[in-house]
């Protein structure tokens, strides 16, 4: 299940995520937690002042890497508060969204559940998007007319609309769900999303070296994989030594004639040449 929560600056996304996390952790679930948010609990006081973790901090890597152990993310739900600093539209063609989305593809089969939270529908990816189930709506009760004459505080009783988006419960796309107030003043010492996010943690780079298969159709019978066609590659040990001081002499007269950085991509391409 991937469940999204929407609502502008202090609506109370993150209380309403943090009390399905936590209703998800009281049924034996599990939860990991993305930079910015924690669950913990406020009735347990730990030797160094701190409460217990009630989720495992992870970031995008270590999401990505978890998905190479199944037995991680069975029963577990991921939870990301503000999501475009992670999982935004504006990376659409990173690699680590793509990656995301096809793991998220395989989410039912994989049994876990991905939380998160966002001020604009538009910020997230759109692949993202499309495979989002439900969609909760919140407002903070305390700015509406009625909140005002009844003296309610910011963040005490939020306003909560759920959509089925793909029409798995109502049998209709969009169908609105159970629509409820929430009092969210017991949730508010559970969890802490006051913690700022390093906005150059969103421009981290994942470069994925590829496997590749040649097919080889030059002799007629097509075959996967050919031979190296290098010409270095049955060169006699002394030539290829004669080859190396040759080399040796080229950088040494360089030094003096080109920058630094230069010498250093003719001397890597020159290694390159001697290894094959």
């Amino acid at each position: 299940m991937i469940w999204g929560y929407i609502g502008h600056e202090g609506a109370g996304k993150s209380a309403a995520m943090c009390y399905f996390d936590l209703l998800h952790i009281a049924k034996g679930g599990g939860l990991f937690t993305f930079p910015g948010f924690e669950v913990f609990n406020p009735n347990i006081t730990l030797d160094d002042g701190n409460h217990p973790r009630l989720g495992k901090s992870i970031d995008m890597k270590e999401f990505i890497f978890s998905f190479s152990d199944e037995q991680k993310l069975r029963n577990v739900f991921v939870s990301m508060d503000e999501i475009q600093n992670f999982f935004g539209s504006d990376k659409y063609m990173t690699m680590y969204n793509s990656l995301i989305t096809k793991y998220s593809m395989q989410r039912r089969k994989l049994n876990f559940g991905i939380n998160y939270t966002v001020q604009s529908w538009n910020w997230i990816d759109p692949r993202l998007r499309q495979l989002t189930h439900f969609l909760t709506v919140c407002k903070d009760l305390s700015r509406t007319p009625w909140g005002k004459e009844a003296g309610l505080k910011r963040g005490q009783l939020i306003d909560l609309v759920t959509y089925d988006c793909k029409g798995f419960i109502t049998g209709e796309e969009w169908a609105p769900l159970k629509h409820f107030n929430l009092n969210i003043l017991p949730v508010r010492d559970w969890y802490d999303s006051y913690s700022t996010v390093d906005p150059l943690e969103s421009f981290r780079k994942l470069v994925i070296k590829k496997p590749e298969d040649i097919l080889d159709m030059r002799e007629g019978m097509p075959r996967f994989n050919p031979l190296d066609d290098s010409p270095l590659e049955n060169v006699p040990d002394d030539v290829r030594e004669i080859s190396q001081e040759n080399n040796a002499r080229i950088l040494s007269k360089l030094e003096e004639q080109v920058d630094p950085a230069t010498l250093i991509q003719v001397s890597k391409a020159l290694r390159k040449v001697n290894a094959k």
